[in-house]
């Protein structure tokens, strides 16, 4: 793995793109082609990459912090539709890249966020990837923020254990994560971010009426006020009850998700 100096900050040398560097995305560059891993990890001062030469050791590598992987389309005899699924079965935030000689042989049914034609250029790479970094950032600092977010609550409630210090502490970090949130919202278009709440919402739809256990949700389009809302980042929210997610200023009316809003 090679990466370079962390300050807390990151920032493109081209197009200004800063991303938090705890929440950098670690980028995988899987192609048995040496010279062009060399030249692509050359091309990405600015990024901590890794380069892998087979599927066994690109799935060794992977973990939450990989956040974008640079897939040679004849990487693996595998089908890449498949490699692609599967880059994203623990990471549905983790982008892939696929490089290809020719953009016509059935690439763009395997669903690769973005596909680049070979002989590659550093511009091209750079930008595709700088496009990328705060895509990834805010997916998994979305995820860190459920998590601790369904910590919180199970303090607060006493359904966990019942300590004063270990609730605010909670409430500190989500703080945290709600600034870094916040930043990368600059850096994102409405498009993206609703690709990325899609992406990782637990359910895009209120639970159905029909569920044996839960229910009609509170938080469908009809009755948004009645539910109890977390707020994520500044303009987007997360039903307490069945997770779902919504975009605006603030849903229902101005007294909701007083929970997480310190």
């Amino acid at each position: 793995m090679s990466s370079s100096q962390q300050p807390s900050s990151q920032q493109g040398p081209d197009d200004g793109v800063e991303v938090s560097a705890s929440f950098d995305p670690v980028i995988a560059i899987a192609d048995h082609n040496e010279v062009r891993k060399e030249l692509y990890e050359r091309w990405l001062p600015h990024a901590e990459t890794v380069t892998v030469d087979s599927l066994s050791e690109l799935g060794n590598i992977l973990d939450p912090r990989v956040g974008i992987v640079v897939l040679s389309v004849d990487f693996s005899d595998r089908d890449t539709a498949e490699v692609i699924s599967a880059l994203r079965q623990d990471n549905l935030c983790r982008w892939v890249v696929v490089t290809v000689d020719d953009p016509i042989d059935g690439i763009f049914d395997t669903s690769p966020d973005e596909v680049l034609v070979r002989p590659l250029d550093e511009d091209a790479l750079r930008s595709t990837i700088d496009t990328l970094r705060p895509r990834a950032a805010y997916g998994r600092l979305l995820g860190v923020y459920y998590s601790l977010a369904t910590e919180a609550s199970a303090v607060g409630t006493g359904d966990g254990p019942s300590d004063a210090a270990t609730e605010q502490q909670l409430h500190k970090r989500l703080g945290r994560i709600k600034a870094e949130l916040d930043h990368l919202t600059a850096q994102l278009s409405d498009d993206d971010r609703q690709e990325i709440l899609d992406r990782i919402s637990p359910s895009n739809d209120p639970v159905g009426a029909d569920s044996p256990d839960s229910g009609q949700c509170r938080c469908s389009d009809d009755t948004p006020a009645e539910a109890e809302w977390e707020q994520i980042a500044s303009d987007v929210w997360k039903c307490v009850q069945c997770g779902r997610t919504r975009r605006e200023n603030r849903p229902g009316n101005p007294d909701v998700a007083k929970r997480y809003i310190k």
